[in-house]
């Protein structure tokens, strides 16, 4: 091909004519360069041939393609190309196809790039007197994320996108998770979205987030997702809840003390999908009065592979060398069978100089009920437990390699 695409410093390109290449310019449209070409004047169309680069005659795009037909020679000017490259801008775009008018160019089945941006539409039109870029089913990758909008409007490097997702899971086809919004808005020089109406969306599960979200390459720098995939047999093909493939956020801060996890088990398609909802507390209960101590309560709470999860520890100290232990478990982790459970504990320990560590005694008493995962309800097996432990905790002052423990339990 003897045509030449010259790229200036602004990313602009513009064609410049080679030793066997023929211009032609149709007034206040499009300069075209080409090696040969075939009029067709009853239909008013000229279809050019052979490596072919237009360029608008204000030099603000310039399309290369094998063949290009300018249509409408004597009324309305139009050009059509087949699997084009456009270039405006700093922005490089391919498609299937393009329409072109005096006032805007169309392309279907784009792929675009742009600085540190790359991305696909299914449609894309630019409004040649405003400079827009309308563009529908959009997804575009950044460095810092990747953005997707069943319909976004580019406006020099403001782009806004209507139905959004983000992620920072660059690149994939299907992201483990997403925050989506009803609206986002994107400044592509900052690298950074604002989100509103927006959902923590993964595995199926929406959690509603902030009614307005942002996020930047500063609050990406210091963010790491708490995702947690594990594949669970099922031995037997026994269909219990929680088998197969499953993805979950952990530790998501939703309060003082309080983190949510959420996902899904089961998101392959050989198993059951079962939705993972947990609340996790930590809190301290003041006692009734200034010197009595503090009550600690920990509890996880909510669904897992779908069906009810509780499990509740409260610890109080009695006396300076006694405490009481209170734990109640109801639930299955996954691909496991159920387990209905109230324990209650006493622990005794005193501190010990010499060894520089503790030791004490515990006793403690529990009530277990086991039942099918695919039947909670129904018990197979009950028991009681009583039993009882001596222990002991020795430590080392600092040393060059650091400080040495050591426990024992009889």
């Amino acid at each position: 091909m003897s045509v030449v695409l010259a790229l200036g410093g602004a990313a602009l390109a513009q064609c410049t004519r080679g030793p066997t290449t023929s211009e032609v310019t149709v007034p206040d449209f499009v300069a075209v360069y080409y090696q040969s070409f075939k009029s067709d004047s009853s239909n008013d169309v000229v279809e050019f041939f052979g490596g072919v680069c237009v360029t608008a005659v204000g030099g603000e795009w310039t399309v290369m393609a094998e063949r290009v037909t300018v249509t409408g020679l004597t009324g309305e000017l139009g050009l059509q190309a087949p699997n084009p490259s456009l270039y405006l801008g700093p922005w490089v775009i391919t498609a299937g196809s393009l329409e072109a008018t005096l006032e805007e160019l169309v392309l279907t089945e784009a792929t675009v790039s742009g600085p540190d941006v790359d991305g696909g539409a299914r449609r894309l039109s630019v409004d040649l007197t405003t400079s827009e870029i309308t563009m529908s089913d959009l997804h575009l990758n950044s460095v810092a994320f990747a953005v997707r909008g069943t319909v976004a409007v580019l406006r020099g490097e403001s782009l806004t996108l209507v139905d959004a997702g983000v992620s920072t899971c660059i690149g994939m086809e299907t992201p483990p998770y997403e925050i989506v919004g009803l609206r986002a808005d994107v400044d592509l020089g900052a690298r950074s979205v604002v989100l509103e109406g927006g959902a923590l969306q993964l595995a199926g599960a929406n959690l509603p987030l902030q009614e307005s979200i942002t996020i930047s390459e500063e609050s990406l720098a210091a963010f790491s997702l708490p995702v947690k995939v594990q594949n669970v047999p099922d031995p037997g093909r026994q269909g219990k809840p929680g088998s197969g493939l499953g993805v979950r956020l952990v530790g998501l801060p939703v309060g003082e003390d309080v983190s949510l996890d959420v996902g899904a088990t089961g998101v392959d398609t050989e198993h059951d999908t079962g939705l993972v909802a947990l609340l996790r507390t930590n809190t301290s209960i003041p006692g009734s009065r200034a010197p009595d101590p503090a009550t600690t309560v920990t509890s996880t709470f909510g669904l897992e592979a779908g069906l009810p999860y509780l499990d509740v520890d409260l610890e109080r100290p009695l006396t300076p060398w006694l405490s009481l232990s209170l734990g109640a478990f109801s639930g299955a982790a996954p691909g496991q069978d159920a387990r209905h459970e109230a324990m209650a504990q006493l622990t005794a320990s005193t501190p010990v100089s010499v060894i520089n560590g503790r030791i004490g005694a515990e006793v403690f008493s529990a009530a277990t009920a086991l039942a099918p995962s695919l039947d909670p309800s129904l018990t197979s097996i009950m028991g009681t437990r009583i039993g009882g432990a001596v222990f002991a905790t020795a430590r080392t002052g600092t040393t060059a390699i650091g400080t040495l423990s050591l426990e024992t339990r009889a």
